[in-house]
């Protein structure tokens, strides 16, 4: 009995997909499938290298749409002698919703070796050198537990 086995750009395509947080294998491969035969796979790759090109906040590290400060970190109503450090984007609106007053710092990810997530992935010299530039009061590390 023969077995079919996708061409290896597919698998690639698969593989680079599986990468992502929160998508398995079987999604992944519905992902890749979805790209090659009813997306305008042109226009997909045209945003995504728009997205992997957009500039982020000099000072908290959000994507911005032009280079320089996002407005969160232009507001000057926000309390600068605070500063949270959060993980992920997806932290950012639930801190705001709380009422947090300080700014913030997203670091994009956390390390971890495993994964090969060093101190250079997370751009960690910005946030020293942001740290070191504009010192804190109060920093705020509001990270998530990882094993």
């Amino acid at each position: 009995m023969k077995y079919y086995q996708p061409a290896a750009a597919f698998r690639r395509l698969c593989d680079a997909f599986d990468q992502m947080p929160g998508i398995g294998e079987q999604g992944a491969k519905r992902m890749a499938e979805w790209l090659m035969y009813q997306s305008d796979a042109q226009a997909f790759l045209d945003t995504l290298e728009q997205a992997a090109a957009m500039p982020l906040c000099q000072c908290c590290n959000l994507v911005v749409e032009d280079a320089g400060h996002c407005p969160l970190c232009s507001d000057p109503e926000r309390d600068a002698q605070t500063l949270a450090v959060i993980a992920e984007t997806a932290q950012l609106q639930p801190l705001l919703d709380s009422g947090f007053p300080g700014q913030v710092y997203v670091l994009h990810g956390v390390l971890s070796p495993a994964r090969r997530i060093g101190p250079s992935t997370l751009r960690l010299e910005n946030f020293f050198s942001r740290v070191q530039q504009q010192p804190p009061e109060q920093l705020l590390l509001a990270l998530t537990d990882t094993v």
